[in-house]
């Protein structure tokens, strides 16, 4: 009877903590906007990402990203980025994040929402995760955030 208690508990638990995560699958178009070859193996680059969106909550739309990159050897020394989420009612959310120590192409970084429309303002400091890989200026990618109560409110009232 302890045993299937505990086993209760966990798989409720477990089920209450997935249930405030948010799984985002992206996928964009990278543009180059300028390069700074400041020597042999190092440079700056500037470029936007453009593209689309899908969440775990059924909801979709557009987003936009702005990118400096300074690269040595083909390693990412520092990135910083602003991105812009739209989705399908027209709300907005931004991120900001940054990223170091990885390949030009493939990594692994870490986002904050720092601003909102006063309708998604529950997001606004939700921390997220996000996985992303470059072929041929096509971007793919996999974000997850965890979620308040609020924001996974706000996102599952989204109107379809």
């Amino acid at each position: 009877m302890k045993y299937l208690l505990i086993t209760i508990i966990t798989f409720y638990t477990i089920q209450i903590s997935a249930k405030n995560i948010l799984t985002v699958d992206f996928g964009g178009k990278r543009t180059l906007i300028n390069t700074h070859k400041y020597s042999h193996t190092g440079k700056i680059i500037t470029y936007t990402i453009e593209g689309t969106f899908t969440d775990n909550f059924a909801n979709y739309g557009s987003w936009d990203t702005m990118v400096i990159t300074q690269i040595e050897q083909g390693k990412i020394v520092t990135m910083d980025f602003s991105t812009r989420w739209e989705y399908q009612d027209s709300s907005k959310i931004y991120f900001k994040g940054r990223r170091g120590d990885s390949d030009e192409d493939t990594g692994i970084g870490k986002v904050v929402v720092i601003g909102a429309d006063e309708n998604m303002s529950s997001l606004i400091n939700t921390k997220c995760t996000y996985s992303i890989k470059i072929l041929n200026e096509n971007v793919f990618g996999i974000q997850k955030c965890e979620l308040n109560d609020d924001a996974f409110k706000t996102l599952k009232g989204l109107n379809k």
